[in-house]
């Protein structure tokens, strides 16, 4: 099949145009009708700060994208994870140790049993932290509500790491899934970072910790904010049921009265005396320890960690506040630091790299 342009009326090279008017295509039996096609080679020009922005996005993109890749396809070296257990656990840990110990923590992920696990967890990691010895102890509380679950705490008070774990109808603990694991043992990782810090502000003065920890000022709406919270669901007034050996009902009807009382201004709420020679927690967990020497850095971190427990923020005051203040701020650090190990050895394409 032959095509052939034909009756072509004016070329126009004046204004750059090309116009063609009752243009057939023969051979092909197609005749178009009297229309007009211009082409032009006039250029679109971008000013400067559209190139600026332009440039400056593409770069911006690139950056992201790299960082994607990299987050996704690469896994620290050993080097990078003896020191990222150095600074978790505040002491000289070589890359033949830090082998060890992400094997010990391999194989703890792989028990499915998640009391189990939780047990064996602790006492690891208690040991990695250099508390084998300390009579710091383990409080699981099983919990029917998914909202509480897998929540842990450290009590200074007491000397005491709980961790809440989820329980069926029947009582019995529910099994979570290897993704689950590391993130339980994330969060003893960083009920441990408290344990150490109160053992840094401990040996920095421990009439000051001690105080810190018994004479928070008891907030009145903190106590109200936390009984509506109780009676806001079932679930949660069973477990303080199961707590004060009482029936459901019984137990509402107490919390309600005390909630009328205390939004009527009923009590006050006065700060504790402190008495030097009151026992806590912390006295049995670190007695013996020595004290370090005023103006040196644990010294002066000591300091920091009383002042931040004098005025702790909640998450429930404020959220941004709370995982900025610097107990939690290198707590959550922690957790940040055992994910990069967990990819050490979790992805084993990885391709290793050193930051």
């Amino acid at each position: 099949m032959s095509i052939e342009l034909n009756k072509l009326q004016s070329i126009n090279t004046n204004n750059t145009s090309i116009t063609t008017h009752n243009t057939a295509f023969r051979g092909a039996n197609v005749t178009l009708p009297n229309d007009t096609i211009e082409l032009s080679t006039k250029k679109a020009r971008l000013s400067t700060g559209a190139k600026l922005a332009i440039g400056i996005t593409t770069v911006l993109a690139s950056i992201y994208g790299y960082k994607v890749l990299h987050r996704h396809l690469t896994k620290p070296s050993l080097e990078k994870v003896a020191k990222n257990f150095s600074e978790i656990f505040r002491r000289n840990v070589p890359k033949e140790e830090a082998e060890n110990i992400v094997n010990r923590y391999k194989n703890l992920l792989e028990i499915e049993n998640t009391e189990e696990f939780i047990k064996k967890a602790f006492e690891q990691t208690k040991k990695d932290y250099g508390y084998e010895k300390n009579p710091i102890k383990l409080k699981i509380n099983k919990i029917k509500d998914y909202a509480g679950s897998g929540d842990a705490g450290w009590t200074g008070e007491s000397g005491v790491l709980s961790i809440n774990v989820l329980v069926d109808k029947n009582g019995k603990v529910k099994n979570i899934n290897k993704r689950g694991r590391k993130c339980m043992l994330q969060t003893i990782m960083h009920e441990f970072q408290h344990v150490k810090q109160d053992e840094i502000a401990y040996r920095t003065s421990r009439d000051e910790i001690v105080k810190a920890i018994l004479e928070k000022k008891s907030d009145q709406s903190d106590y109200i904010n936390k009984i509506k919270d109780i009676l806001s669901k079932k679930s949660k007034i069973e477990i303080e049921a199961k707590k004060h050996n009482i029936t459901v009902e019984e137990c509402k009807k107490r919390f309600e009265e005390i909630l009328k009382e205390l939004e009527a201004g009923k009590y006050s709420f006065d700060t504790i005396k402190f008495d030097p020679k009151t026992k806590i927690g912390l006295d049995n967990v670190f007695n013996g320890y020595s004290k370090f020497a005023k103006g040196s850095k644990e010294h002066n971190l000591g300091l920091k960690y009383i002042e931040n427990t004098k005025n702790y923020i909640k998450p429930g005051t404020d959220r941004k506040g709370y995982e900025k203040q610097i107990l939690e701020a290198e707590a959550f650090e922690t957790e940040k630091k055992f994910e990069e190990i967990y990819n050490y050895f979790a992805n084993k394409w990885r391709i290793p790299f050193f930051q």
